[in-house]
């Protein structure tokens, strides 16, 4: 143990090129408590152009996930969120709780 405390961090969707306001949820590759890799696939979401998997900014457990699939959301808005240890500040997109 490393006396790290833990920590909770707030996904938000990103912009997913080109302007984009908002992307649907096509699928979840993860679920509330599994554990993830930064970097692993995520969710795959869909904009007027493409359709995108979007990758885990951390490392840590899934606490929730935002939306299912067929629904929409805005660029901005809570994507999930994680729980785990970091001593380091946390990746772009993702924000400290």
């Amino acid at each position: 143990m490393t006396g790290e405390a833990t920590r909770r961090f707030v996904m938000r969707l990103p912009d997913l090129g080109e302007g984009t306001v908002s992307a649907e949820v096509i699928a979840w590759k993860v679920a509330p408590g599994d554990t993830v890799r930064e970097d692993a696939p995520l969710v795959e979401m869909a904009t007027d152009k493409a359709v995108v998997e979007v990758p885990s900014p951390v490392s840590g457990i899934v606490v929730s996930v935002s939306g299912k699939p067929g629904d929409t959301l805005a660029v901005g808005s809570e994507l999930a969120v994680f729980e785990g240890r970091r001593r380091r500040l946390v990746p772009i997109g993702a924000e400290e709780q």
